[in-house]
């Protein structure tokens, strides 16, 4: 509401269950406009995609 961005750990929580909920109908993903930053993509690839 006040034009701010959500914190990463947040995005990281919401990316990781769509995706959960969608693993077994899905050929891949694409996330556009994600990351924004190289810490972004590497904190991603460190708390969404473990197993």
């Amino acid at each position: 509401e006040k034009g701010q961005l959500v914190p990463l750990e947040t995005v990281l929580d919401m990316l990781r269950d769509a995706m959960v909920a969608k693993v077994n109908t899905s050929k891949g993903f694409l996330i556009d406009g994600y990351p924004r930053e190289v810490q972004q993509g590497e904190e991603f690839e460190r708390r969404a995609l473990r197993p």
